[in-house]
């Protein structure tokens, strides 16, 4: 479940990203719909810096590396794990130097999370486009995990700021897990 509000007058978003389990978690800005070249927000309940801002250089988890100092910008991150339920909140600047810029004309936005507290390969993951500074989305996908690759549908709606719905579509994506059992995935994102 993903719940953003934007916060014009400060320029930045908050979000908060809920996983019905206990693992790491992780919220990234992409060029394309995939890990390679993104920036991400990961949440890793007791580590010692629990959320911070890091690049996606590979697919490897050597190429999943903090970003510098000077770039953790985000404004009060947690991750907590709360009745079974893992949620990372923060704020993030909207527009920063050197880094993807949530867009007026949308983005491409990916989610993942573990099968622990200890940062690795992802259970699950999923990418989405979607103009978070201009409409409601609601999306809700369920994946069928299994070793290999699984089609995932997305049905997306879309509200106007005046909260009437505007439009409805739905579109397919692929999502790869490495669980056996069905996972229900829920990248649902409302405003906050």
């Amino acid at each position: 479940l993903l719940k953003y509000r934007v916060n014009p007058a400060e320029g930045t978003i908050t979000m908060e990203l809920v996983y019905d389990g206990v693992a790491w978690v992780a919220f990234a800005l992409a060029t394309s719909g995939q890990m390679v070249g993104g920036e991400a927000i990961i949440g890793i309940p007791g580590d010692i810096t629990p959320v911070q801002k890091y690049e996606l250089s590979g697919k490897t988890i050597d190429a999943v590396t903090p970003m510098p100092e000077d770039r953790q910008t985000l404004i009060d991150p947690t991750v907590q794990i709360v009745d079974g339920q893992t949620i990372l909140r923060f704020t993030k600047l909207i527009q920063e130097d050197g880094e993807i810029e949530i867009s007026p004309q949308g983005n491409f936005f990916l989610w993942a999370y573990g099968t622990g507290t200890s940062l690795g390969y992802h259970a699950s993951r999923g990418a989405f486009t979607s103009n978070l500074l201009e409409e409601e989305v609601v999306l809700d996908s369920v994946a069928t995990a299994t070793s290999s690759s699984t089609s995932t549908t997305t049905s997306t709606s879309s509200t106007s700021s005046t909260g009437e719905e505007t439009t409805t579509t739905s579109s397919s994506s692929t999502t790869t897990t490495t669980s056996t059992t069905p996972v229900t995935t829920t990248p649902a994102a409302t405003t906050v």
